[in-house]
């Protein structure tokens, strides 16, 4: 089926989409129906990929925290490249972004979405919500991807004092980490 999906034409696409979008979660998260999302997610354009976004708005956490769906929403989210993409996401993630960072499968989600949000004033809203957890972060084994991956893309003047200033009040701790080192490194190279 996959192997059709890219001979498809976009009406065949789209009538996809419209039959399976109510179900687009639950087939993300299925041990054959994921290998499918996958191929079509990169298969659809913009316009049918917020289609797809729009109908996993209430669903997109708990799709990022299945063990098997996580999968399918990293290569979703590769795919995002438009401005309206990127605000449904964050609108579905706003509220969730702690539980996304320390989770063992929608830390990579996150990771993935902090790279596609590069730039952007969402990036500078996901990384407020993150940095009163960056201590702990710094000490966690997938925090420290998401502090690192935050460090290297912050753009904000604010949000590089207020990580030098974190770093610095937890500097010991941090420092003796087996993680936290990592921070600081980082740190020491892009600020």
């Amino acid at each position: 089926m996959q192997e059709h999906l890219k001979k498809a034409s976009v009406n065949g696409i789209n009538l996809i989409i419209d039959r399976i979008k109510d179900d687009f979660g639950r087939l993300m998260s299925d041990s054959y129906g994921n290998y499918f999302c996958q191929s079509l997610v990169r298969t659809v354009g913009a316009e049918q990929r917020l289609k797809i976004l729009q109908s996993l708005s209430d669903k997109f956490v708990s799709v990022a925290c299945d063990s098997v769906g996580t999968h399918s929403m990293q290569r979703l989210v590769e795919q995002v490249c438009e401005d309206s993409e990127k605000l449904v996401i964050f609108n579905s993630i706003v509220n969730d972004v702690e539980r996304l960072a320390f989770h063992h499968k929608g830390n990579y989600v996150l990771l993935t979405l902090l790279s596609m949000l590069k730039g952007t004033e969402l990036l500078t809203e996901v990384v407020d919500r993150l940095l009163p957890r960056f201590p702990q972060m710094t000490l966690d084994q997938l925090g420290i991807c998401l502090v690192n991956k935050a460090i290297v893309l912050v753009f904000e003047e604010s949000q590089i004092a207020a990580i030098i200033a974190i770093l610095a009040e937890h500097i010991v701790a941090t420092i003796q980490s087996p993680y936290g080192n990592y921070a600081i490194n980082t740190a020491l190279e892009v600020i």
